[in-house]
């Protein structure tokens, strides 16, 4: 995703081109991602249950994020959202999310 902002802008790739690949390509394999998180089974008392399930709503996040749909407006080639209000309770849930993911990190890598 880091390469694409910068093929961005150099002009190798267009907003819309990658914003297409969202969809088509990284949707995809946040798909496969929450799948396989899905999957996991964690004893109770495992610590790792939480900062699990922490990585699955992430992925389920960007996951929607990813597979939303934009819309262009005429002489603006940034992509928006489809829905705009429901981008934003994401990106704050993530931010969110972000933050309980490192705070569990940390605590993780003390109790070892």
């Amino acid at each position: 995703m880091q390469q694409e902002a910068k093929d961005i802008q150099s002009g190798k790739l267009t907003e819309r081109e990658a914003d297409a690949r969202s969809r088509t390509v990284y949707a995809p394999k946040f798909r496969a991602v929450v799948d396989e998180l899905r999957q996991a089974v964690f004893h109770p008392d495992d610590l790792r249950a939480e900062f699990v399930g922490t990585v699955k709503r992430m992925a389920e996040v960007l996951l929607e994020m990813n597979e939303m749909e934009s819309v262009f407006v005429e002489g603006d080639p940034k992509p928006r959202p489809v829905d705009p209000q429901r981008m934003e309770k994401l990106s704050a849930e993530l931010a969110q999310l972000t933050e309980r993911f490192q705070a569990q990190a940390e605590m993780l890598k003390k109790k070892r």
